[in-house]
């Protein structure tokens, strides 16, 4: 009687190119991955539009804490850097946390635990043509 091992379908020859194939398919997968990472990599942020006359003093939008001064604007990102809650209110000058009572000074910086290190400083630039700013936001 015939063993099916010993049948002429597959030479180990092909045996070994099948499992070649198959043992590379994840690392192609890896590879294929970063390559599409790294072309979507300048579309990993998001842009929001804030009106150019922004009221003095510290003003919310949905995810940014504005600082304005009389010659100066500072935007911060109202995640938290401790868990990531949103941050969408003051006491005392202080940017506080509603989790887990992280405080934040008006400039970002971190004053009280369980937060260690300071708010996300946003990038903006100013549309020349109508004046409002564009913040760009980190990717969520």
């Amino acid at each position: 009687m015939k063993n099916k091992w010993d049948s002429n379908k597959f030479s180990r020859k092909e045996f070994m190119r099948i499992s070649w194939i198959i043992a590379l398919l994840p690392l192609f997968w890896l590879w294929y991955s970063l390559v599409k990472r790294q072309q979507t990599g300048a579309s990993l942020h998001e842009e929001v539009e804030l009106p150019s006359a922004l009221p003095l003093g510290l003003s919310f939008s949905d995810r940014v804490i504005i600082v304005k001064k009389a010659e100066s604007v500072l935007f911060l990102s109202s995640r938290c850097t401790h868990l990531g809650c949103r941050i969408r209110s003051s006491e005392n000058n202080e940017l506080v946390c509603p989790c887990h009572g992280s405080r934040f000074g008006l400039d970002g910086s971190n004053l009280m635990s369980p937060a260690s290190q300071p708010l996300t400083e946003l990038s903006y630039r100013t549309d020349q043509k109508t004046g409002r700013y564009i913040v760009k936001l980190p990717a969520e």
